[in-house]
Protein backbone atom coordinates (compact mmCIF):
# COMPACT_ATOMS: atom_id res chain seq x y z
CA UNK A 1 0.00 0.00 0.00
CA UNK A 2 2.86 2.37 0.84
CA UNK A 3 4.40 1.76 -2.58
CA UNK A 4 1.06 2.42 -4.30
CA UNK A 5 0.69 5.67 -2.36
CA UNK A 6 4.21 6.71 -3.35
CA UNK A 7 3.47 5.99 -7.03
CA UNK A 8 0.22 8.01 -6.95
CA UNK A 9 1.93 10.92 -5.15
CA UNK A 10 4.84 10.87 -7.58
CA UNK A 11 2.49 10.88 -10.59
CA UNK A 12 0.74 13.96 -9.17
CA UNK A 13 4.16 15.55 -8.60
CA UNK A 14 5.18 14.91 -12.23
CA UNK A 15 1.95 16.48 -13.47
CA UNK A 16 2.42 19.53 -11.26
CA UNK A 17 6.08 19.96 -12.24
CA UNK A 18 5.18 19.73 -15.90
CA UNK A 19 2.80 22.66 -15.42
CA UNK A 20 5.31 24.91 -13.61
CA UNK A 21 6.36 27.91 -15.70
CA UNK A 22 9.97 28.88 -16.05
CA UNK A 23 10.74 32.02 -14.13
CA UNK A 24 12.40 34.82 -16.03
CA UNK A 25 16.11 34.08 -16.00
CA UNK A 26 15.49 30.99 -13.89
CA UNK A 27 17.63 27.94 -14.53
CA UNK A 28 15.68 25.59 -12.27
CA UNK A 29 12.28 27.07 -11.45
CA UNK A 30 11.55 24.87 -8.45
CA UNK A 31 15.05 24.66 -7.02
CA UNK A 32 15.45 26.65 -3.79
CA UNK A 33 18.92 27.10 -2.27
CA UNK A 34 17.31 27.79 1.12
CA UNK A 35 15.95 24.23 1.29
CA UNK A 36 19.10 22.25 0.49
CA UNK A 37 19.49 19.18 2.68
CA UNK A 38 20.97 15.69 2.61
CA UNK A 39 18.89 12.53 2.93
CA UNK A 40 19.87 8.89 2.85
CA UNK A 41 17.72 5.87 2.20
CA UNK A 42 16.76 2.86 0.15
CA UNK A 43 15.42 3.16 -3.37
CA UNK A 44 11.93 1.66 -3.56
CA UNK A 45 11.35 2.33 -7.25
CA UNK A 46 12.89 4.05 -10.25
CA UNK A 47 10.89 5.61 -13.05
CA UNK A 48 11.70 7.28 -16.32
CA UNK A 49 9.20 10.06 -16.91
CA UNK A 50 8.84 12.58 -19.74
CA UNK A 51 10.94 15.69 -19.20
CA UNK A 52 9.17 19.02 -18.87
CA UNK A 53 9.96 20.32 -22.31
CA UNK A 54 9.65 17.02 -24.11
CA UNK A 55 13.42 16.46 -24.21
CA UNK A 56 13.54 12.72 -23.59
CA UNK A 57 13.14 11.03 -20.23
CA UNK A 58 14.08 12.02 -16.71
CA UNK A 59 14.98 9.58 -13.93
CA UNK A 60 13.07 9.81 -10.69
CA UNK A 61 13.60 7.52 -7.71
CA UNK A 62 11.30 6.98 -4.76
CA UNK A 63 13.54 7.01 -1.67
CA UNK A 64 12.57 5.58 1.72
CA UNK A 65 14.47 7.39 4.47
CA UNK A 66 14.21 6.94 8.23
CA UNK A 67 11.43 9.54 8.41
CA UNK A 68 9.61 9.49 5.06
CA UNK A 69 9.19 8.18 1.55
CA UNK A 70 9.89 10.90 -1.00
CA UNK A 71 10.33 11.24 -4.77
CA UNK A 72 13.78 12.42 -5.84
CA UNK A 73 14.17 14.05 -9.24
CA UNK A 74 17.63 13.04 -10.41
CA UNK A 75 18.11 14.09 -14.04
CA UNK A 76 17.94 13.01 -17.68
CA UNK A 77 18.39 9.31 -18.34
CA UNK A 78 20.97 10.00 -21.08
CA UNK A 79 23.13 11.96 -18.61
CA UNK A 80 23.08 9.19 -16.00
CA UNK A 81 23.91 6.64 -18.72
CA UNK A 82 26.81 8.80 -19.94
CA UNK A 83 28.11 9.03 -16.37
CA UNK A 84 27.65 5.28 -15.82
CA UNK A 85 25.28 5.74 -12.89
CA UNK A 86 22.62 3.05 -12.69
CA UNK A 87 20.04 3.44 -9.95
CA UNK A 88 17.87 0.44 -9.11
CA UNK A 89 15.43 -0.62 -6.40
CA UNK A 90 17.14 -1.67 -3.15
CA UNK A 91 20.14 0.63 -3.81
CA UNK A 92 21.18 2.83 -0.91
CA UNK A 93 21.59 6.47 -1.94
CA UNK A 94 22.68 9.64 -0.22
CA UNK A 95 21.10 12.63 -1.93
CA UNK A 96 21.95 16.29 -1.45
CA UNK A 97 19.30 18.50 -2.94
CA UNK A 98 16.55 21.05 -2.65
CA UNK A 99 13.36 20.04 -0.85
CA UNK A 100 10.39 21.43 -2.76
CA UNK A 101 6.62 21.23 -2.55
CA UNK A 102 4.61 21.13 -5.76
CA UNK A 103 0.82 20.98 -5.67
CA UNK A 104 1.03 19.89 -2.03
CA UNK A 105 3.47 17.03 -2.70
CA UNK A 106 7.00 17.04 -1.29
CA UNK A 107 9.98 16.05 -3.43
CA UNK A 108 13.72 16.59 -3.65
CA UNK A 109 15.56 17.98 -6.67
CA UNK A 110 18.96 16.29 -6.47
CA UNK A 111 22.22 18.25 -6.66
CA UNK A 112 24.43 15.28 -5.85
CA UNK A 113 23.77 11.56 -5.63
CA UNK A 114 26.16 9.24 -3.83
CA UNK A 115 25.98 5.50 -4.44
CA UNK A 116 28.55 3.00 -3.16
CA UNK A 117 31.03 5.78 -2.35
CA UNK A 118 30.78 7.44 -5.77
CA UNK A 119 29.27 10.94 -5.94
CA UNK A 120 27.78 12.33 -9.13
CA UNK A 121 27.18 16.09 -9.24
CA UNK A 122 23.95 16.91 -11.06
CA UNK A 123 23.42 20.62 -10.35
CA UNK A 124 25.55 23.48 -9.12
CA UNK A 125 24.79 25.52 -5.99
CA UNK A 126 22.23 27.65 -7.84
CA UNK A 127 20.42 24.60 -9.17
CA UNK A 128 21.70 24.88 -12.73
CA UNK A 129 21.97 21.39 -14.25
CA UNK A 130 25.54 20.38 -15.13
CA UNK A 131 24.19 18.70 -18.27
CA UNK A 132 22.89 22.01 -19.68
CA UNK A 133 24.23 22.43 -23.21
CA UNK A 134 25.49 18.83 -23.29
CA UNK A 135 22.36 17.27 -24.79
CA UNK A 136 22.04 13.60 -25.67
CA UNK A 137 23.30 14.21 -29.20
CA UNK A 138 26.65 15.29 -27.73
CA UNK A 139 27.26 12.22 -25.58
Amino acid sequence: MLLALAVVASAAYDDAVAKQPHGQGSTAPLFDRATIETVKGEVLSVERVPRRRGEGLSVRATLKTERETIPVHIGPDWFLARENLVIAPKDTLEVRGSRVTVAGHKAIIAMEVTKEGRTLTLRDASGTPVWRGKGPSRR
